[in-house]
């Protein structure tokens, strides 16, 4: 997981599915013994889902 998180964006979800989210952090804060949030559970599942190319890597990079 990169260091510099500088890019927030906004999401909305149900209610249900927020507490699910919550139940899955704490889950996974204990099995890994160290602090996981929900935002980390997102941006985990998102890259894991939609991995980064390998060229836009150095893409990212020079465009900042």
């Amino acid at each position: 997981m990169p260091e510099l998180l500088d890019k927030p964006i906004s999401i909305r979800f149900e209610g249900a599915v927020v507490e699910h989210l919550k139940r899955v952090a704490r889950y996974e804060a204990f099995e890994r013994d160290a602090d996981v949030t929900v935002a980390d559970l997102i941006r985990e599942s998102v890259l894991q889902v939609y991995p980064m190319p390998k060229e836009a890597d150095t893409a990212v990079e020079d465009a900042d």
